[in-house]
């Protein structure tokens, strides 16, 4: 943001001019859900995260499920964000840790106005 001048002189001519940047506050509402994540404990991707999704909508809910239809997590809010366990359900392989692959979510907003949000993440190890 600010006020910026710039000049032009090209051997012939001089010209200078002024060019002002504003905030582009049009994109806040969006949300940009990653496409996968790396829970193996590096520090680095651990958790499936929506960046600004609890305070865009603080009411959502979200459901995380395996490609046979299982729901493996469910949260909102008020939980931490998915890190790659089975926590629903009764899938409990290796501690709820699930493998590596091809999951899906189901968003919902809650806020009167959104629909929900249907998406694939990749999980890594």
């Amino acid at each position: 943001f600010g006020v910026y001048t710039y000049s032009f002189n090209d051997g012939c001519s001089f010209d200078t001019s002024t060019v002002t940047v504003v905030e582009d506050t049009s994109c806040d509402e969006e949300l940009l859900i990653p496409d996968g994540f790396s829970p193996n404990e590096d520090g680095i991707n651990d958790y499936f995260e929506i960046p600004n999704i609890r305070t865009l909508y603080p009411n959502f809910n979200i459901q995380i499920y395996n490609r046979y239809g299982n729901v493996l997590f469910k949260g909102n809010a008020l939980t931490p964000d998915w890190d790659g366990r089975a926590t629903n359900g009764n899938i409990k392989l290796d501690n709820g840790v699930v493998p590596v692959g091809v999951y899906f979510f189901i968003i919902e907003f809650n806020d009167g106005q959104r629909e929900p949000l249907q998406g694939r993440l990749y999980l890594s190890r």
